[in-house]
Order: structure tokens, then C-alpha cells, then sequence
């Protein structure tokens, strides 16, 4: 596996320590992967904010749809947590969020599922095909 790394400078009045790092890595052989490059872009800040601040926003389960993407702005709700070393607040959170579909969505995520079995099912029956000649 090939890794590469290319730093590109940003420039910061606020932090000299800001950057911007992007990571390109060759993904080949991966069982269960595409072939091709992984590109990875990692950025840092300051923020005139106590850790204690930003880390209650980062737990707020009202606020998550303000900075998850992938919640879609959809409410969220800690179902369940996994308590790991010795303060309180360090814990894995298992969220479960609402997802509202309308009947084209719902629709559009159905024709998907059955599109995905029917690849599913004429490979499995290409291979016992070719398995028999």
C-alpha cells in the first residue's frame, strides 16, 4: 500500500500552527473495496472557546444537526452509552435519529433495495452457472 502526503500551508493571522495535510493513499487488493486512490483532507482551528464549551456543543443532541452532515438536520437521541476510563463524560454514544420520507423518497429508497437484490441474486446465479460448466 502506497502512502503519499502533501501539506499545503494556510495561512492563519490567528494560529501559526492552522494547516491544511491531505492524504492520498492507493487502495488495491482490499477484500470487499474498489480499487483506487483514498484522498483524506484534514484541516485545524482555533476557536475562542473553553474545551469544556465546544465539547458541550459537540454532546447537545439538539445541536447535533447544526454540525453533522449526516444527520440530514434530523433530531437524534442517545438510545444507549458505553462508559470508558475514569470521568464520567468519556463514553461511546449510540444515536438513533428520526428520518422523515416522503412517499417519493420512500418510494425512490425502495426501487434501490430491489435494484441492489436483483444484482445480488443474478450474480449469485452467474456463479452457480459457471460453477456447473
Amino acid at each position: 500500500m502506497e502512502h503519499n502526503q502533501l501539506d499545503i500551508p494556510h495561512l492563519s493571522e490567528v494560529n501559526n500552527n492552522s494547516g491544511f495535510r491531505v492524504s492520498f493513499r492507493k487502495n488495491t487488493g482490499l477484500i470487499g473495496q474498489s480499487d483506487g486512490f483514498i484522498v483524506t483532507a484534514a484541516t485545524s482551528l482555533w476557536l475562542p472557546l473553553s474545551s469544556q464549551a465546544l465539547f458541550g456543543f459537540f454532546r447537545d443532541e439538539k445541536m447535533r444537526a447544526q454540525w453533522d452532515v449526516l444527520s440530514n438536520g434530523n433530531p437524534s437521541q442517545e438510545i444507549a452509552s458505553i462508559s470508558y476510563g475514569n470521568h464520567p463524560e468519556n463514553r461511546i454514544s449510540i444515536l438513533q435519529f428520526s428520518f422523515f420520507f416522503t412517499a417519493a423518497a420512500s418510494i425512490g429508497l425502495a426501487a434501490i433495495v430491489i435494484s441492489q437484490l436483483y444484482l445480488l441474486v443474478s450474480h449469485q446465479l452467474e456463479l452457480r452457472a459457471w460453477s456447473l460448466c
